[in-house]
């Protein structure tokens, strides 16, 4: 059995925002931290086949918001958009 994790920490989020008048304005959005929990197995039947299986964002935390990330409202090249994953595979050496 496996554990590692994946932490990001938090960050200030500098964006335009806009006043009553449409000018512009400096605006100032707090990104926060978050801590992606993962876990993996691996079991080796005999010398020729292994079994794998695991769990992606165990805690199935949600990405941090950024206002200039994309259309999600967040950063998907960053932060993990898609939530828990299990996984599991196989494999023969013949």
């Amino acid at each position: 059995m496996m554990y590692f994790n994946r932490y990001i920490g938090s960050m200030d989020d500098h964006y335009t925002d806009y006043d009553e008048n449409d000018n512009p304005i400096a605006a100032l959005a707090k990104a926060y931290s978050v801590l992606y929990n993962n876990i993996s197995s691996t079991y080796h039947i005999n010398n020729g086949m292994t079994v794998i299986a695991g769990v992606k964002n165990l805690t199935d935390e949600e990405p941090s918001s950024v206002t200039n990330g994309s259309d999600g409202g967040t950063v998907p090249e960053v932060y993990d958009v898609i939530g828990r994953q299990y996984y599991a595979g196989f494999s023969m050496k013949f």
